[in-house]
């Protein structure tokens, strides 16, 4: 599943939706300069965040979740939480996320308690971080890589406070106690429970291949309003699918929709 910032349209305008949470007084995402805007406060009322599960979720047993974020501002009241995060509930109350504060990184042991942590830029550019979870039980192993390098380690942990009791994948600001700015290019993560992909029409010359993210799909522009929809295979993208995964559809430039495509 990936919601790309070059959509246009907010994660709660598409199919499958992210849920949105907040806004209050204060509180808002926007789109500005190509880029999701997230502007929270902080205070006893203060979420604003986006989150899948129920049924447009279905946790395997190596999910990963990546995003490219820039922090651009917030408060540091609390040691345990920053204004930035995003991470993964893997069953009920088990779970564990990234925190992102200015040049700081930390995931977490506990409610309150912060394990490892780096410092690394956050504020001057966009960076690519990316969590992969080893398993659903608690005390399953956790990655997180910045940028393509591996960071920080951990593990799953369970409490229901800090998790939640359902799965879901989350992002944006999801603590009252820290408000702040952040920008977010995209977010992708492997626990969908839709098989598909979103395509959004482009307007670049006819013929142009263009590739999709880090899914293993991809799409031919034949004219700026008919696209020739395509499996491509992960261990060979060059090779095409079988004929019964093709299917022409009508776009006008910059629709975007999620197809459901056969498996092979």
């Amino acid at each position: 599943m990936v919601w790309d910032a070059g959509l246009g349209r907010l994660p709660h305008e598409l199919t499958p939706a992210w849920d949105w949470t907040g806004p209050t007084s204060g509180e808002q995402a926007t789109f500005d300069s190509g880029v999701l805007t997230i502007r929270s406060v902080s205070n006893v009322n203060d979420n604003v965040y986006f989150s899948q599960s129920g049924m447009n979720l279905s946790v395997p047993n190596n999910v990963w979740v990546e995003t490219s974020v820039r922090f651009v501002s917030g408060t540091s009241n609390q040691p345990s939480r920053a204004p930035v995060c995003f991470g993964v509930t893997t069953k009920s109350s088990v779970g564990n996320g990234l925190w992102i504060t200015k040049d700081r990184i930390f995931v977490m042991t506990g409610l309150w308690t912060t394990g490892q942590s780096a410092d690394v830029d956050t504020d001057d550019a966009f960076h690519t971080y990316r969590i992969e979870v080893d398993g659903t039980n608690s005390g399953s192993s956790l990655r997180v890589y910045y940028d393509g390098a591996l960071t920080l380690t951990g593990t799953t942990f369970s409490d229901t406070a800090a998790n939640g009791s359902e799965p879901r994948v989350y992002w944006g600001d999801g603590t009252k106690y820290e408000g702040g700015v952040s920008e977010w290019k995209y977010v992708a993560h492997n626990a969908s429970a839709f098989t598909g992909v979103w395509l959004t029409c482009r307007t670049v010359p006819t013929g142009v291949q263009v590739a999709w993210s880090t899914a293993a799909y991809g799409f031919v522009l034949q004219s700026k309003t008919n696209l020739l929809v395509q499996t491509l295979w992960e261990d060979d993208p060059s090779t095409p699918s079988v004929a019964d995964h093709e299917k022409f559809v009508d776009f006008n430039t910059n629709d975007s929709r999620f197809f459901r495509l056969r498996g092979p």
